[in-house]
């Protein structure tokens, strides 16, 4: 049985990665820069900097003024180019230390749609509407009255069309309503009949 020996690869570096990892010096900058200048095409300039080619057009994405840092990466480095014919003693330097505005602060708008929506007079204005002259059907009639009970506004809509209309139009009040059938019964009015079959007699009037 015979060994093969393979050489190992340990302590090479694949062209371009040789500094991966290290921190870029104000050197670096200058070497990118100056391939910038010189047109040097992205994988030679990827090479004579010893870093991978994400590597070199992130940096130069960071030298861009702070405004055009949202530019896609692979317009980066051409971007650069225009910037250093433009300007060839382009301050790099203070375009990196500057620092992106801060965003803006969003509030979020509630907007409350429907009967929901409506200011009191509108709904107010609304329901006395259909209370004087019933109209849009009787489930709109139902929702809009409902909606005037559950705002509390009964009172001042009664002060509008009168409390017996408001009544009749919003039909029985639940158990819990502060207008009991019994409320509007006064000492001279006749006494409440009890047609109750399981008294064997009727009550008493009430005082």
């Amino acid at each position: 049985m015979s060994l093969r020996l393979v050489p190992s690869s340990e302590g090479t570096a694949s062209p371009g990665r040789a500094r991966t990892g290290q921190p870029w010096t104000d050197a670096d900058y200058e070497a990118l820069l100056d391939g910038c200048r010189r047109g040097t095409d992205l994988t030679s300039l990827s090479d004579e900097l010893g870093r991978s080619v994400v590597a070199v057009l992130d940096r130069a994405r960071r030298m861009l003024p702070v405004e055009e840092r949202g530019l896609p990466r692979d317009r980066a480095l051409p971007r650069l180019r225009e910037l250093l014919q433009q300007d060839p003693d382009y301050d790099w330097d203070a375009a990196m230390r500057a620092s992106p505005p801060p965003r803006p602060v969003e509030h979020p708008v509630y907007v409350r749609r429907g009967l929901a929506g409506l200011q009191p007079e509108e709904l107010l204005a609304i329901a006395e509407v259909l209370v004087l002259e019933p109209r849009g059907g009787a489930d709109v009639r139902r929702k809009v009255l409902d909606a005037v009970r559950a705002e509390g506004l009964t009172t001042a809509l009664a002060r509008r069309v009168g409390d017996l209309l408001v009544r009749d139009a919003q039909g029985p009040e639940p158990y819990d309503d502060p207008w009991p059938p019994w409320a509007d019964h006064g000492p001279s009015d006749p006494p409440w009949a009890w047609d109750d079959p399981g008294l064997d007699e009727e009550l008493p009037p009430t005082r």
